[in-house]
């Protein structure tokens, strides 16, 4: 069963069909899509392809939540996940707010619980991977406590890339 997350302020659930119209309109925003591996604003059918890739990915036992404020379920203000990387050997967080929801810190929520929720099943890093303008989600990643990895091979290419690593915390009790 996929999980739903509640942190104070949002409910993540997990991405399905029902959610294709909000997916589509969030890729295909400007602000967002920039950042993408597009770097521009996604075609109704590559949106579709996206969010199918998505749905799929859940088989691993984690992967994609569209997030919402828990005072207005109903209306999506972004998604934030972990999938596999093209190179399976990597996982990386991916996450994104709509334009008019940004600077409220729910992107750094969202982040959070999956982040939490990832590692309660699974003990391998995740990775970090912004596009080096993205200043945004390079200091909300650096605030998660993700680390510089000059080593990490997620993608074909490195180029305009910056790849950052968090490890699961290891907590001993004496």
């Amino acid at each position: 069963m996929k999980p739903t997350l509640i942190t104070p302020r949002l409910q993540l659930q997990a991405i399905s069909l029902s959610y294709q119209n909000a997916y589509c309109d969030l890729l295909a925003t400007p602000e967002i899509a920039l950042f993408l591996p597009l770097g521009r604003p996604y075609s109704k059918q590559e949106s579709l392809d996206a969010i199918q890739q998505s749905i799929d990915h859940w088989k691993h036992g984690f992967g994609t939540f569209m997030v919402s404020e828990r005072s207005n379920p109903d209306d999506v203000i972004g998604y934030a996940g972990i999938e596999l990387c093209p190179n399976p050997q990597y996982r990386d967080i991916r996450f994104a707010i709509k334009p008019s929801m940004q600077s409220k810190g729910f992107a750094k929520e969202a982040a959070q619980a999956v982040i939490q929720e990832y590692f309660v099943q699974h003990s391998e890093s995740i990775l970090g991977v912004a596009i080096d303008s993205n200043d945004a989600s390079l200091a909300l990643l650096s605030v998660l406590g993700f680390c510089n990895d000059e080593t990490a091979t997620p993608y074909s290419s490195r180029e305009g890339l910056i790849i950052l690593r968090l490890n699961k915390p290891i907590y001993s009790v004496k």
